[in-house]
Parts: C-alpha cells; structure tokens; sequence
C-alpha cells in the first residue's frame, strides 16, 4: 500500500507482488485501532475487489469515496 504507486509497478511484475494506490485518499488515518477510516476503505475495497483470488499482478486504486479501479499489470 502506498501514495507513490507508480513506483512499484514495475518492480510489482518482476517480484510478483500487488500494488494498492492510495493517491486518491486525501485523508490517511493513523489511528491504530477499528475506527481508522484509511483501513476500512482499502479492507474493503479488497475484499469488492477479490484481488486475493485473481491470477497475475494488479494495481487496486482506492478512491476517496471508498470506491475502486482495479487495473492487470500484465
């Protein structure tokens, strides 16, 4: 999870791993406990998503809103 995706995405395919932007966020919470609002949009926008359960590499983009844009890397 970061604010520089664009960073990542090469690596992402390479080392096979995710990326999940939060560029559109534009409140990061940093509480530590279940009320962080930063948490329960990208939690839930990956359980919408099923990222987990997909082949290959992606990038979750989580909006603002809570909503997301789920792109394939390769």
């Amino acid at each position: 999870m970061t604010k520089n995706s664009q960073d990542f995405i090469d690596e992402a395919v390479r080392f096979d791993y995710d990326v999940i932007g939060i560029e559109d966020v534009k409140f990061v919470d940093d509480k530590a406990d279940r009320t962080n609002e930063t948490v329960s949009k990208v939690s839930s926008a990956v359980r919408r998503s099923r990222i987990g359960t997909r082949k290959g590499n992606f990038w979750l983009k989580v909006r603002d809103d809570g909503s997301f844009h789920l792109e394939q890397l390769v």
